[in-house]
C-alpha cells in the first residue's frame, strides 16, 4: 500500500465474513496513518452496523444494499484509523455526512476515504501537521470503459505523456482518473463546491518514483491559496491503483 511512502504497523483479522485482513500503516516522515482493508460485499447485512460498531445513519438506511455495505466498509477503515491514532475506544468520533456526501472530519483531524469493490482505505492526519490530503483506489478500467471517459477526464498532452512513458491506454485513464479524484477529495474541503478535471493539468510522470505532478487552473489555485504545483503518489497492486494527495 504506497511501499514507497508507507510502512506496514499490523496485521490483523477479526470475526467476520464480510471484511478481512485489516491492516495499518504510517508515513516514514508524515504523520498520516492508514488503515486497509478487503470486503466482500455478498457478505453484508444491516446488522453489521450494530455488530462492528459503526453509526448507522436514515440517509443510509435508505439507500441500497452496495452503497450501504460501501459507507460501512469506509467508516469501518475511519474508526480503526482513529483508534491507531490513540483515541479510546469509547471517545471514537462519529463520521457524519456532509454536503455532496462528504464525510465531516473532528476539527482537528482531515481525512480521506476510498474504496472499489473490494477493498477500502482511509487515510487519516492532524491539521497541524497536514493542509490537504486525498486518496483514491480504482479498479483497472476495461479498455471500453477506458476509452469511453477517457476525454473526460483528461486531454491529449496528458493522455501522450502517459503513453509514452509505456504505460497502456486503459491505465493511463484509471491513473489519470483515479489521481484527479485524490485532488477533488483533497481540495473540496478548501473549497465546499465541485470543480471539474480540466481543473488540474497533467506535467510530469516521474515513474521510478511513482509520482505525477499537477498544475492547478488559476481559479482553483486562487481559492486554495496553492499556488505550488501538486505531487500525487501512485502504485498499482495487482488489478487497482492507488493514488495520495497531500
Amino acid at each position: 500500500m504506497l511501499t514507497n511512502l508507507f510502512k506496514l504497523e499490523s496485521a490483523v483479522n477479526i470475526n467476520s465474513n464480510f471484511v478481512h485482513s485489516i491492516k495499518h500503516w504510517t508515513h516514514s516522515t508524515q504523520s498520516i496513518q492508514l488503515v486497509s482493508c478487503n470486503f466482500e460485499t455478498e457478505q453484508y447485512n444491516t446488522k453489521l452496523f450494530s455488530e462492528l460498531s459503526i453509526y448507522y445513519p436514515d440517509e443510509i438506511k435508505r439507500a441500497v444494499h452496495k452503497r450501504q455495505a460501501e459507507f460501512l466498509i469506509g467508516r469501518f477503515t475511519a474508526r480503526y484509523a482513529f483508534l491507531y491514532a490513540d483515541f479510546e475506544e469509547e471517545n471514537l468520533p462519529t463520521i457524519q455526512i456532509g454536503k455532496h456526501r462528504s464525510p465531516i472530519w473532528p476539527k482537528k483531524f482531515i481525512g480521506s476515504i476510498t474504496h472499489n469493490s473490494s477493498q477500502a482505505v482511509c487515510a487519516l492526519a492532524k491539521k497541524i501537521d497536514i493542509d490537504y490530503l486525498g486518496i483514491d483506489i480504482e479498479s483497472i478500467l476495461s479498455d471500453e470503459t477506458a476509452s469511453e471517459i477517457a476525454s473526460e477526464v483528461l486531454k491529449n498532452n496528458e493522455l501522450s505523456l502517459l503513453l509514452d512513458s509505456g504505460i497502456s491506454f486503459n491505465e493511463a485513464v484509471t491513473l489519470i482518473f483515479s489521481a484527479k479524484e485524490s485532488i477533488f477529495k483533497a481540495l473540496y474541503p478548501k473549497v465546499k463546491h465541485y470543480f471539474g478535471f480540466e481543473c488540474a493539468r497533467l506535467v510530469n510522470l516521474d515513474r521510478e518514483r511513482c509520482t505525477l505532478t499537477f498544475e492547478l487552473d488559476r481559479d482553483l489555485s486562487l481559492k486554495t491559496g496553492i499556488s505550488e504545483n501538486l505531487k500525487c503518489y501512485f502504485e498499482q497492486i495487482d488489478d487497482s491503483i492507488i493514488t495520495l494527495i497531500y
